[in-house]
């Protein structure tokens, strides 16, 4: 059985691959034989989820009624699975920003527009605004495309790999003239691929000997550390402590109650560790007797007590016990199986105990508080009414009044988003670079007041991109000249 970490730690993988790509095809992750089947949020239809096996998805809907939860990997009450209907957060690259904000911090609604902004020295390309729609952002002239911004002048900066560093260093920490020289300089293990030496152009980086790609540099021959896992060692122990040479050959041993998958003995080769009977996957241990020990939280124990202290055998039955105010959900009684935890009556879910009777806390946020205190501070009954007071500079958004249902918390006017202060006045701190500063200081320091007119400087070898001064308005830092671009 797959650990609920593993999946959602391959799960934060798949999104950061999905969504920085842009796409609206599902990509599975990559197949990880530990891992069965992977259950993956649809981006933009929450009543429905991706169902990953062996690298293949299919396409699945929830019960009427039910939303799929992220964070379980189940269909469960809207209010509890805390699914945001819109579309997924757009991406800032390099001289670009979006507008409004809110287009980058978190998911859109259906029918959201989001437009461009390009920074001095890059260009958009022909599609300004997108829209949120069903099948995810779509351009307001109908392409699919999103749109990006791109260099017009000079080289953006070069990035900084492992094993790697560029001379001079002003070569990865600010935009490049045209006519730039960068060169490479590779770590002890490491060896350089491609040229030694780049020059920036009118076309972008290009290579003083003619070759366009950007060098690197990667590790010279020998193999990495093995990694020690839980039920298993490796024979000899240098094998673990440090980088192996080629034709090292290392031993697995496998702890009682596991045994091993895969070779026993693998070998470092020029292309990495390869098993010395073909089979190229690193072998590990795996349990063969006995089941984990279960989890014991604030709503739930388990009969015996032995079942959440410590390995149970196979054979083991346990029994889930609900705190008071607390229902158990699935099976009561599991039992401990050469293929893990499998409930008594067929089904394959380890129990769990939720909530029957009242809210949740209240969160405190930048700015607001609640009344009555006790909202926040512990468990609210069914009919309680909680009411947010915002501090100055501070507007409510949403409803003044909530109330605890049986459903969790709803608005005494119908909305069901929970409501929140944010800022009505002044501007927040500007940001402080090694290459920069500001005047007066205080525009760094602390917020500032609708009207404060800040102006950069820049030290010795920058040059400014943008405005010189810019001005606190009631919209947030605007540019003195008309520009909204924080210089």
């Amino acid at each position: 059985m797959v650990s609920r970490e593993l999946q959602f730690l391959l799960l934060t993988v798949w999104f950061s691959n999905s969504f920085a790509s842009q796409i609206n095809d599902i990509i599975c992750p990559e197949h990880d034989p530990r891992v069965y089947s992977i259950l993956i949020p649809h981006p933009s239809d929450c009543t429905k989820y991706y169902e990953c096996s062996n690298g293949v998805s299919v396409l699945e809907n929830c019960p009427p009624g039910l939303e799929f939860n992220p964070i379980l990997f189940v269909c469960d009450w809207p209010n509890r699975a805390g699914c945001v209907h819109g579309c997924a957060p757009l991406i800032v690259e390099n001289g670009s920003s979006w507008e409004p904000t809110s287009c980058v911090s978190g998911k859109s609604e259906f029918g959201a527009e989001c437009s461009i902004q390009c920074a001095s020295g890059y260009e958009r390309s022909d599609i300004v605004t997108i829209q949120c729609t069903t099948n995810g952002w779509n351009s307001t002239n109908g392409t699919d495309v999103i749109p990006h911004c791109k260099h017009t002048q000079g080289c953006a900066p070069l990035s900084i790999v492992e094993g790697s560093s560029w001379t001079p260093t002003s070569c990865v920490y600010g935009k490049n003239d045209i006519g730039t020289e960068c060169s490479i300089q590779c770590d002890a293990d490491y060896e350089r691929s491609g040229s030694n030496t780049i020059q920036c152009t009118g076309d972008g980086w290009n290579s003083t000997d003619g070759i366009d790609f950007i060098p690197s540099c990667k590790q010279t021959p020998g193999c990495t550390p093995l990694n020690i896992v839980e039920g298993s060692s490796w024979i000899p122990t240098s094998c673990v402590n440090g980088k192996n040479d080629i034709g090292t050959e290392c031993s697995i041993q496998c702890a009682d109650g596991y045994e091993r998958s895969g070779s026993v003995s693998i070998q470092c080769t020029g292309d990495g560790w390869n098993s010395t009977d073909g089979i190229d996957f690193i072998p590990s241990c795996k349990q063969t007797k006995g089941c984990a020990p279960l989890n014991i939280d604030e709503s739930r124990s388990w009969a015996p007590a032995s079942c959440g202290n410590s390995k149970s055998d196979i054979g083991t039955e346990c029994s889930i016990q609900c705190a008071d105010g607390y229902e158990s959900s699935g099976s009561v009684t599991i039992q401990c199986t050469t293929d893990g935890w499998n409930s008594t009556d067929g089904l394959e879910v380890i129990p769990s105990c939720k909530h029957t009777q009242g809210c949740a806390p209240l969160n405190f946020d930048e700015g607001s508080s609640w009344a009555p205190t006790s909202c926040v501070s512990g468990k609210n009954d069914i009919g309680t009414e909680c009411s947010i007071q915002c501090a100055d500079d501070y507007g409510w958004s949403g409803s003044v009044t909530i109330q605890c249902t049986t459903e969790g918390w709803n608005s005494t006017d119908g909305i069901d988003v929970i409501p929140s202060c944010k800022h009505t006045q002044g501007c927040v701190p500007l940001n402080v670079e090694v290459c920069s500063s500001w005047a007066p200081t205080s525009c760094a320091s602390g917020n500032s007041d609708i009207g404060t007119v800040c102006s950069i400087h820049c030290v010795d070898g920058y040059e400014r991109c943008g405005s010189v001064n810019v001005q606190c308005t009631a919209y947030g830092w605007n540019s003195t000249d008309g520009l909204n671009v924080i210089p």
